[in-house]
């Protein structure tokens, strides 16, 4: 319909706002340190998993239920941050004039639940893919497909659940 991507438009507006509103220097000290420390944090784990790496090619415990635990965990968890606040932007009490249903509005939300759910779904395949590639586990792809598999149904899980309860 023609008022799916409002929730995203809503959102963005509010990012960008955000910040328009912090001052330049800010912004280049926090792009500055956030990327040094995003730097600094890849390296120690990119060298504490080769270190670790025979070990925890080898630990089936690890692979058969403790990540896809995790994983689901972590795909629940953001599924349903990423929902509830589509949704309360859905809701928006400025938004009360137009002239929607409930349904399309909760129908708002998913859209714009699940476009931000696609990018955080590829960055988990991509961490494990490149984690298992680190370590020298076999099959390292499939591992990256299957934890954002998991990660992904549990989001979406997570999203129709929190759409399905009034708000």
């Amino acid at each position: 319909m023609r008022h799916d991507r409002l929730v995203l438009i809503l959102l963005w507006r509010e990012l960008v706002a955000g910040l328009r509103a912090t001052r330049r220097r800010d912004l280049a000290w926090i792009a500055l340190g956030g990327g040094g420390l995003l730097a600094y944090a890849i390296a120690d784990i990119v060298v504490a998993l080769h270190a670790a790496g025979p070990k925890l090619r080898h630990d089936q415990l690890l692979w058969m239920l403790g990540l896809p635990v995790a994983f689901a965990a972590l795909g629940w968890l953001a599924g349903n941050a990423m929902s509830r606040l589509c949704l309360s932007r859905a809701f928006a009490p400025f938004l009360k004039a137009l002239p929607l249903a409930s349904a399309e509005r909760r129908r708002m939300a998913a859209v714009g639940a699940f476009a931000l759910g696609l990018p955080l779904t590829l960055m988990i395949a991509t961490a494990v893919g490149f984690a298992c590639a680190v370590i020298g586990k076999p099959l390292a792809p499939a591992w990256g497909l299957g934890a954002a598999t998991l990660f992904a149904l549990s989001f979406g899980t997570a999203g129709l659940s929190n759409m399905a309860v009034p708000f």
